[in-house]
């Protein structure tokens, strides 16, 4: 879902950016990457220069013509490419579960690991994917249908008023950050923009609203995009019985994986070890960063550490750092 060009236009509008993707071809083989391109801060006085990442969520590299063979000069073109249109770096979110050459990768810039995501085979039957639920998980999604609490594609997005209330309540009682408080424009234009391949899972008792959730399916790969439990039935957890609903919707819909997601900034926390309540399968994720265009990156570097009284901490940490100070997404989804 994160390649489809209409989900990077999304994304370009609501960052400031503009929607591109790089492109390279050799040999019959090629490798796409989508991308949202934004002029630097005018405060690095680097006038023209741009940067370039990836969407939010896990879009990564796409692969394919003929044989796979080595990347690393496609991979070098492609930052070529970038350089000439006056892009100075590059930074991508891989794909947990489509296999990204990291090896390669790691020779035009620096991977980053950032921790575990959480992801579900939805070619095991009823049964096994049962088996593969923790025990409290369990005994939650038992209590939860006992009590009459069910769960429902919601067609149209009526209630989708009454999710975001809960979304945006959910994000107060956690203390997230500003840029995680999406409004109606945003779920609206991502409704409109994916169409039939997104959908907005709904958790009632009797008519009360108490969780709900957004998920993506795209191909054969089923995706957890966000969601909320309203404040008074959180000890219920009813996302419990809302991703058991989903992963059987999913695989009756065609999905054979079904990615989680992992905890906030990729972290095994609180959040990652809910999700791994539902299977013991974990994909790493990474991070690419390159650069494209050593002269304009460094020129912007330098006049942002002279702004910052700071020194930049190479490839490793926030890439790039002249960005930290603006609001951006934690690392994982």
């Amino acid at each position: 879902m994160y390649q489809l060009p209409a989900y990077v236009e999304l994304e370009a509008r609501r960052t400031g950016g503009q929607p591109a993707a790089a492109l390279a071809r050799a040999d019959g083989m090629f490798v796409l990457v989508p991308l949202v391109l934004r002029p630097l801060p005018a405060a690095l006085g680097v006038a023209g220069a741009r940067d370039a990442a990836s969407p939010y969520g896990y879009p990564g590299l796409i692969v394919g013509g003929g044989e796979a063979g080595p990347l690393s000069a496609l991979l070098n073109g492609l930052l070529t490419g970038l350089a000439g249109v006056g892009v100075c770096s590059l930074f991508v979110r891989l794909h947990t579960l489509l296999g990204q050459a990291v090896g390669e990768l790691s020779e035009l810039g620096r991977v980053v690991r950032h921790g575990e995501t959480v992801w579900i085979d939805l070619t095991l039957t009823d049964e096994q994917l049962w088996r593969q639920t923790r025990e409290n998980h369990r005994r939650k999604i038992r209590k939860l249908i006992d009590a009459g609490v069910t769960v429902r594609i919601e067609e149209g997005w009526r209630r989708l008023g009454d999710f975001i209330a809960i979304y945006h309540d959910a994000m107060r009682a956690v203390g997230a950050a500003e840029w995680y408080f999406f409004d109606r424009s945003y779920f609206e234009a991502l409704h409109a923009a994916l169409g039939e391949h997104v959908y907005l899972a709904l958790v009632e008792r009797s008519e009360e609203l108490i969780a709900g959730g957004i998920f993506t399916l795209c191909g054969d790969l089923m995706q957890y995009h966000l969601g909320a439990t309203a404040g008074a039935a959180r000890p219920l957890s009813p996302s419990c019985l809302m991703f058991h609903y989903m992963r059987t919707w999913g695989r009756d819909h065609g999905a054979g994986a079904f990615n989680l997601g992992g905890g906030v900034g990729a972290s095994a926390d609180s959040l990652f070890h809910f999700k791994a309540g539902f299977t013991p399968l974990r994909a790493p994720f990474f991070t690419w960063r390159a650069i494209s265009d050593p002269g304009l990156f460094g020129a912007a570097m330098g006049r942002w550490e002279v702004l910052s009284g700071r020194t930049a901490g190479g490839l490793d940490g926030y890439f790039p750092a002249y960005r930290e100070a603006i609001a951006e997404a934690a690392m994982s989804p």
